[in-house]
């Protein structure tokens, strides 16, 4: 109840009805910034904002309370099916979100459920085929995934790693903007799957998710490759090799100031690789 009288503090909006309306089954969720405009002739942006704000503080702690085998099974199926739907749709996705950790509290092999079913994905990314090891692919997420594995290789990577196989890679700079940044979000769906246990022993437990939810809509990679001249001057060092750190870290910090500009300020990716430059400029003092 405090949630609810803070949301209608906020927007000045008696949403109490709409969830009985909800909760009793003559309202859809998914109907309630609809509702929301029309009773209260609030803008369409507002009745969204106050739609988001019920669905994360609301109807996220109602959905999938049992951890049994059922609300896994109504989780995988939402994560087959609508996988997409749900990387464009930040509210659905932080529900989501909640409902795993719900789940891993019980039973930390669920992890392994979402891989498997993002690496058997067959939504579609672009169009067509793309070549892939000498091979026809379908560009579907599956593959795309396969074939980023297949360029950067299977241990832990970052969104910077994830920048550049986007911005370098044959298949994946060829894709239009919006498609590009859906990549992203599958690749960085990926790698917080794959490597939670990993990641999670060195973030804070606020910043940690599954499907990313931070820049849902503002998300934006560049369609301009990276100049050729600057291709030449900064090759990709390989930083394992002994003796090669602070050199690769000299080049990671140009590769990484020469591409910033072609990113929206308010995205995604300008912050991962502003916060790149900003640990590599501390480490090679």
């Amino acid at each position: 109840m405090t949630v609810v009288q803070n949301i209608e503090n906020n927007y000045g909006v008696d949403i109490s009805f709409a969830l009985i309306l909800i909760a009793i089954g003559e309202l859809d969720a998914n109907d309630l910034p609809v509702y929301l405009q029309k009773k209260y002739s609030l803008s369409a942006d507002d009745s969204y904002d106050v739609a988001n704000e019920a669905t994360r503080k609301i109807f996220s702690k109602l959905f999938y309370d049992k951890n049994d085998k059922s609300d896994q099974s109504l989780l995988v199926s939402e994560f087959d099916g609508g996988f997409l739907e749900l990387l464009k749709d930040s509210a659905r996705a932080s529900i989501f979100n909640n409902n795993v950790f719900k789940i891993l509290a019980e039973d930390a092999s669920f992890l392994d459920r979402l891989e498997k079913s993002l690496l058997a994905n067959e939504s579609m990314i672009g169009s067509g085929q793309f070549l892939s090891a000498g091979s026809k692919l379908r560009s579907s997420v599956a593959n795309w995934i396969k074939d980023f594995l297949s360029v950067n290789g299977t241990d832990n990577f970052n969104d910077i790693d994830i920048i550049r196989y986007i911005t370098d890679s044959e298949n994946a700079k060829n894709l239009s903007k919006d498609d590009k940044s859906l990549l992203f979000k599958v690749l960085k769906t990926y790698a917080n799957i794959v490597f939670f246990l990993e990641n999670s022993d060195s973030k804070p437990i606020a910043s940690l998710e599954f499907i990313p939810t931070s820049a849902n809509d503002s998300v934006s990679i560049s369609d301009s490759p990276l100049p050729l001249a600057v291709k030449k001057d900064i090759p990709k060092i390989e930083e394992e090799k002994s003796g090669q750190q602070a050199v690769a870290a000299i080049s990671d910090l140009d590769y990484l100031q020469a591409i910033l500009s072609n990113y929206n300020y308010n995205s995604l990716e300008y912050k991962a690789i502003k916060q790149e430059i900003d640990r590599l400029r501390k480490s090679s003092k």
